[in-house]
C-alpha cells in the first residue's frame, strides 16, 4: 500500500483561486487580500488589498493567472494586470470568460467579442466579431461567448446561428 503524509504550509483563510508561479502559491483569502505562500515554507505575504477594485461590497475575484510577473484578477466585470515587481495596476477590459496561451491572454465580454492581448500590451486586438446592427437584437449576428484554449487553439461557441467552432491559423471551422 501507499502511505500518504499531509501537511500545512500555511495555516490560513484560503477563499478562492489557487494558482502557482514561480515556486509561490497565489490565492485569493477571506480578508479581501490576494496572498501567496513558498510552497515549500511558510513565508507567506500579502500581494494586494483588491477592496479597491471592487464594484460593489463583496464582489469576488473570479480568477486569477500570473504571467511573466504580471498577476491578471478577474472580477466579476472588470480584468486587472498587476505587476508583480513595479506593483502597478491596469484596468484592461470587460472580461467574463478568460484564457492564456504562452505569453498572449484571451478574454471576452458583454459585448460578444473574442480579445487577444499580449500580457505586456495596452491595447487587445478583436480576433472575433460580433455583427451588431440596429437595435433590434434578434438580428445580431455571430455572438461570441464562451471558449476553451486547448493544445494552442481555441475552442468556442457563438450563437446566431449557434454552433461551437474551432478557430486556429486565423480560421474559425464548425464542429457541431
Amino acid at each position: 500500500g501507499y502511505v500518504f503524509q499531509q501537511a500545512y504550509l500555511f495555516k490560513g483563510s484560503i477563499r478562492d483561486n489557487l494558482t502557482l508561479f514561480d515556486n509561490w502559491l497565489y490565492y485569493v483569502a477571506a480578508d479581501q487580500n490576494i496572498c501567496r505562500v513558498m510552497k515549500d515554507s511558510e513565508n507567506y505575504s500579502i500581494v494586494l488589498n483588491y477592496e479597491s477594485l471592487q464594484g460593489y461590497a463583496d464582489e469576488p475575484v473570479l480568477s486569477l493567472h500570473i504571467v511573466d510577473n504580471l498577476l491578471f484578477i478577474q472580477m466579476s466585470f472588470a480584468l486587472y494586470r498587476y505587476d508583480l515587481q513595479t506593483k502597478k495596476i491596469d484596468e484592461i477590459y470587460d472580461a467574463r470568460h478568460i484564457g492564456v496561451l504562452k505569453n498572449d491572454i484571451y478574454f471576452s465580454g458583454r459585448d460578444a467579442t473574442i480579445y487577444k492581448m499580449d500580457v505586456h500590451d495596452d491595447e487587445p486586438k478583436a480576433i472575433l466579431q460580433p455583427e451588431i446592427n440596429g437595435d433590434h437584437k434578434e438580428e445580431w449576428k455571430n455572438l461570441y461567448k464562451n471558449f476553451i484554449l486547448v493544445d494552442g487553439i481555441l475552442y468556442y461557441y457563438k450563437r446566431n446561428p449557434d454552433g461551437l467552432y474551432r478557430y486556429q491559423n486565423e480560421e474559425s471551422v464548425l464542429i457541431d
